[in-house]
């Protein structure tokens, strides 16, 4: 049997000074509505198995969680858990034990629109964005979906961390983060429209990733829950219900219809690991 290796971090979560930028209300997991995928019952998500053993290093790094920002770790080998490991914050706990994550949601995202590929909702990942009016007058309006796959849509002078400071803050204004309004909103706005793209560069930001999330809404159509309940629940069988933010804020009706996706993320930590299997596993088939 092939020998399959890797830690879930997926449950590496920092709670240091790091992981504390992602604390505040624009990032609350109660302050915005979300998509919900619904957990798999008592009979139907995937079991695991486990042959634990102890590792003093990564007991310690826990220990000084502080200092390491390591509150939680799995090792998955040869389809048996053998390192397990966790010392959560109390929130987390208060929570179902849901773990944020927005770099993985990110990788999440791309995986999501794979499936949207699979599932013939989209041709490919060379085709070209000039259906979706959304884009129309800024610099992603007629570029190949895998330019933002990649992170190479030459944004970099209106976002990202190749100039800026944050990943997500339109030329690092205080009060225009693209997590916490609609994708409509944030692309008719002045300083997207009329813009054009610079030389495709790596610029790692959160508007490339938003711009395709919304993008695979706006192609599912009604489907998009359908397609969330495929990833998640039926291939990845989770346990626990998981979620992605949407940009509507939890004082204002929640939007059943329409492009309203943000990469932010939320699942249990044995989830996390369930997520990573089904990944492994078609990476390998």
């Amino acid at each position: 049997m092939k020998k399959l290796l890797f830690l879930t971090v997926l449950s590496f979560f920092l709670i240091s000074t790091t992981y504390a930028k992602h604390q505040y209300e624009e990032y609350s997991f109660f302050a915005f509505w979300n998509y919900k995928v619904k957990g798999s019952g008592s009979d139907n998500y995937y079991q695991f198995q486990s042959d634990l053993i102890q590792d003093k290093d990564v007991i310690k790094e826990i220990k000084n969680k502080k200092k390491t920002g390591l509150v939680s770790y799995l090792l998955f080998e040869d389809d048996k858990i053998k390192i397990d490991e966790h010392d959560l914050p109390w929130y987390i706990y208060n929570n179902s034990g849901l773990l944020p994550s927005h770099s993985m949601g990110k990788s999440l995202v791309s995986y999501v629109t794979g499936y949207a590929i699979c599932e013939g909702y989209i041709d490919n990942i060379d085709v070209t964005l000039d259906d979706w009016s959304v884009l129309k007058g800024t610099l992603y309006e007629g570029q190949k979906l895998i330019n933002l796959l990649n992170m190479k849509a030459g944004d970099q002078k209106i976002i990202g961390e190749k100039y800026y400071r944050s990943d997500n803050r339109i030329k690092d204004q205080k009060n225009f983060n693209v997590n916490v309004y609609p994708i409509a909103k944030v692309m008719k706005s002045d300083i997207l429209q009329n813009t054009k793209k610079s030389s495709a560069i790596y610029n790692y930001n959160a508007l490339a990733t938003n711009t395709i999330m919304n993008y695979v809404i706006f192609k599912t159509g009604d489907d998009f829950q359908k397609l969330l309940n495929k990833v998640f629940k039926e291939d990845a069988k989770i346990k626990y219900s998981v979620f992605f933010h949407k940009t509507i804020r939890t004082r204002y009706l929640d939007q059943e219809k329409g492009e309203y996706g943000r990469y932010s993320f939320y699942a249990h930590r044995y989830d996390y690991l369930r997520i990573a299997k089904a990944v492994m596993d078609h990476w390998n088939n």
